[in-house]
């Protein structure tokens, strides 16, 4: 499973591509329009890494793996039996975000959800004075 952030998702090129390499690559994902742009895959190992390899080729304002997570069957299970989304892409429009959330929740992918949001390497216990701070301090 991937992560993606991107600034932005619009262009109707990109949503094709989106969804149309999730399909020809068996891979479930979700998808969040608008901004930030948000997409969440799972399938095969190679084709995750084909269909991430692909996107990062489109032209981007922004555009980022933020979380991995990998999911390794018991002996005689397949892949399909692992799934927790369903095989294509779902796609959520720029004012759906609680329900793009509300749908990664049902599937038990909050964690990879909220990796998908924050930078890598960001603290959320930090407070913004205090970042304001290291920014200042940084300016000799």
């Amino acid at each position: 499973r991937r992560a993606m952030f991107s600034h932005h998702i619009i262009a109707s090129s990109k949503r094709q591509a989106i969804s149309q390499w999730c399909q020809e690559l068996r891979l479930g994902g979700l998808a969040k329009i608008g901004w930030p742009g948000l997409i969440i895959v799972e399938g095969d190992e190679e084709n995750v890494r084909a269909y991430v390899d692909a996107l990062s080729r489109l032209r981007w304002k922004h555009f980022v793996v933020r979380g991995e997570e990998i999911v390794e069957g018991q002996l005689g299970q397949s892949l399909d039996d692992v799934r927790v989304l369903p095989l294509g892409c779902e796609e959520f429009n720029t004012d759906g975000m609680s329900d793009f959330a509300a749908r990664y929740r049902q599937c038990g992918l909050e964690e990879l959800f909220l990796a998908a949001l924050k930078p890598r390497g960001a603290d959320r216990r930090e407070a913004p004075a205090a970042e304001a701070e290291k920014r200042k301090g940084r300016k000799r």
